[in-house]
């Protein structure tokens, strides 16, 4: 496959670099691996960190990029798994705003496309118009997650779309909506 061998070649440069990360593709996804403290002591270990982006050319970049920062994470012994968690298990979570959120989804959502005039406009028209119902400065919850869905008219298109894009952001930050 040319995804692998575009990932031997970014842990070649990785390795050049002395940066003793790695990244693995997991399925279709990318993940970084590295040894890390224990989540609850501090007794380090190999340990993966899902990245959430696709085993794409764009999605390798980014996750390049993270390895380099995780790196310099361990390097400055500043690393904490709260910086790196994506929602699951995360109990910065349940205070981490609608607002900033949204940005991690965008940039999550970029990473895994091509950013071109159609793929501009979906993010405007679907995703960005269902994410400017959201209050910016109050925590994301499944409880206000299901008050815009319902605000919007029942068995209407306007629904079904917000119901999909407000799932996605649900998944993305770990929550569980019924």
């Amino acid at each position: 496959m040319e995804i692998d061998k575009r990932i031997n070649q970014a842990n070649g440069r990785l390795k050049a670099a002395l940066i003793k990360v790695a990244i693995e593709r997991r399925g279709g996804t990318l993940s970084l691996r590295a040894n890390l403290p224990g989540k609850d002591d501090r007794k380090a270990h190999r340990q993966k960190i899902s990245l959430g982006v696709k085993a794409t050319p764009a999605g390798l970049q980014y996750a390049e990029r993270r390895a380099r920062e995780l790196a310099n994470d361990l390097d400055a012994d500043r690393f904490d798994w709260a910086n790196w968690l994506r929602g699951e298990d995360d109990s910065d979570s349940k205070s981490t705003s609608c607002a900033q959120w949204i940005e991690r989804y965008e940039q999550a959502y970029w990473n895994r496309r091509d950013r071109n005039g159609q793929t501009q406009t979906t993010w405007d028209k679907d995703y960005r118009t269902t994410f400017n119902k959201l209050p910016a400065e109050e925590p994301l919850s499944p409880e206000l997650l299901l008050q815009i869905i319902e605000s919007t008219p029942a068995d209407s298109r306007n629904r079904k779309r917000t119901v999909q894009v407000l799932a996605r952001l649900a998944k993305f930050a770990g929550l569980q909506v019924d």
